[in-house]
């Protein structure tokens, strides 16, 4: 379930919960490149279980083909400004 993203591998988009979201799906894209190391986003994310694990750079370059697509989605409209 890739839905359009060059590589995803393990990784899937989720439906999206909520009023007026119905058949939108939703992935968090990190940036790989952007990342200096420091743990911040996987020590701040209110998740339940662990849904940030901090891994090596060179392991996480299969990850830029996607950060590339998601920088050619077009922003939405609509509902989604109101916040």
């Amino acid at each position: 379930m890739c839905h359009g993203l060059p590589t995803c591998g393990n990784q899937t988009a989720k439906k999206a919960v909520g009023k007026g979201v119905e058949g939108l799906l939703f992935r968090i894209q990190v940036y790989p490149e952007d990342c200096v190391g420091c743990g911040n986003c996987a020590d701040i994310c209110p998740s339940k279980e662990k849904a940030l694990i901090m891994k090596p750079f060179v392991t996480q370059q299969n990850q830029v083909p996607n950060q590339k697509y998601t920088e050619k989605i077009p922003i939405r409209t609509g509902d989604f400004d109101k916040f």
